[in-house]
């Protein structure tokens, strides 16, 4: 999975830190109300290493004891999310609270302990619990320095609050702008998965693109289904594979310019009408297009604008700079932008290429791993053992 962002760990460390101030001002209050004892017990002869050692033990017990409640409480959530969204939610077999989670747990729980111990031992200064015992406790809680330090810890809670305040709100306001944001495709009712054909028997990359056609049709045979195909990478959350390519029509710019496609997809037929990317000018992918003697391509919105800005880009021609051969490719359409290195970011030059060509073009040769889409109106629960069934037939034949 990607990588969190680091704004996404300052929201709990500050929740963290609220806590942490919560508990030391009850042990401040605490130890305001432990004066007499602090002082008989100084009176007697203990030191203020035995005191601190005193309030470190009390500490760490209550803080350890809340870091165990809390790894409990994780445990019980996400037990009960599973539970509650075990089709849904991605990957939920791999959520889990492991070894490291614990360990941050226990690091953060001594840590918290020790640090917001310190507060309740400056009460335990001689001269102030010589105060506290002559005047038996009863002005114990008007000391200056204990009431800075509450005030202290006070005035960091509420600026705390105040910025996980303004956090969530411009959280909530990023999420409101991201729901709004076109992806360029239809993700309502799809359901994905990924395939590996492994074995000897798929080596070659015209069978592999015989076992992906089989696969194909039966599961469109699958009552509910709509529409299914297969893909490389699925958008929106795809890493840029830059490459040279060489349009006939392009004429590059005085600033040089190179003609640099951000990205390139290899895809089965139906793939549009599956993903529910419009097509603005010309046609998609066809089944026929696999046998047909020339090579086509469907490219973006942004690659006209690009390279064919003013120009007719039907029937213009291209090729991959590096590639094994220099085969032409024509393009027979144009569809409209999608973001498939994510919604937040710009959309960049895209081709599409036809899988079912791929044998054609080492660099482009059938994938063993595909990533299969279908289009269906019923729950992912109601198709899946089907779909488990109608494969396994194909792979055993």
């Amino acid at each position: 999975m990607p990588d969190a962002p680091s704004g996404s760990c300052r929201v709990p460390s500050a929740v963290l830190l609220i806590a942490c101030a919560n508990l030391a001002s009850l042990l401040l209050a605490r130890g305001e109300t432990r004066q007499s004892e602090f002082a008989v017990r100084r009176a007697l002869g203990a030191s203020r290493g035995r005191l601190l050692r005193q309030f470190m033990t009390e500490g760490l017990v209550l803080s350890i004891g809340g870091g165990i409640l809390g790894v409990a409480l994780a445990r019980a959530g996400v037990a009960a999310l599973i539970a509650a969204y075990p089709a849904s939610m991605p990957r939920a077999g791999e959520v889990s609270v492991n070894a490291p989670v614990l360990l941050w747990t226990l690091a953060v729980s001594v840590g918290a302990g020790i640090l917001f111990v310190l507060a309740p031992i400056m009460q335990t200064r001689a001269q102030r619990l010589l105060t506290a015992l002559k005047e038996g406790g009863a002005k114990g809680a008007t000391g200056a320095a204990r009431q800075t330090i509450r005030r202290g810890l006070v005035v960091g809670e509420v600026a705390l609050a105040v910025m996980l305040l303004i956090g969530a709100g411009l959280l909530l306001r990023t999420v409101l702008n991201l729901t709004k944001v076109d992806a360029g495709f239809a993700p309502a009712q799809l359901i994905t998965f990924s395939m590996r054909l492994s074995g000897v028997a798929y080596r070659e990359s015209a069978a592999r693109a015989q076992s992906w056609q089989r696969i194909l049709d039966k599961i469109r045979a699958v009552p509910g289904v709509e529409s299914v195909t297969a893909m490389r990478s699925l958008p929106p959350n795809r890493p840029s594979n830059s490459n040279n390519t060489d349009i006939e029509s392009y004429t590059m710019p005085s600033n040089g310019q190179p003609e640099v496609v951000n990205y390139d997809q290899s895809v089965m037929s139906g793939y549009f009408e599956t993903m529910g990317i419009p097509i603005v000018a010309g046609r998609g992918f066809q089944q026929t297009d696999a046998a047909s003697a020339g090579r086509v391509v469907v490219v973006n919105e942004t690659f006209v604008k690009t390279f064919m800005a003013g120009q007719n880009p039907i029937g213009q021609r291209l090729r991959r700079i590096g590639w094994y051969d220099s085969a032409w490719w024509t393009v027979i359409g144009v569809v409209r932008d999608v973001k498939q290195g994510g919604v937040d970011r710009e959309t960049g030059t895209e081709l599409y290429f036809l899988a079912e060509q791929a044998e054609r073009t080492g660099p482009l040769a059938m994938p063993a791993t595909m990533n299969v889409v279908l289009r269906s109106t019923l729950p992912t629960a109601a198709v899946a053992q089907t779909l488990r069934e109608k494969i396994s037939v194909v792979l055993s034949t």
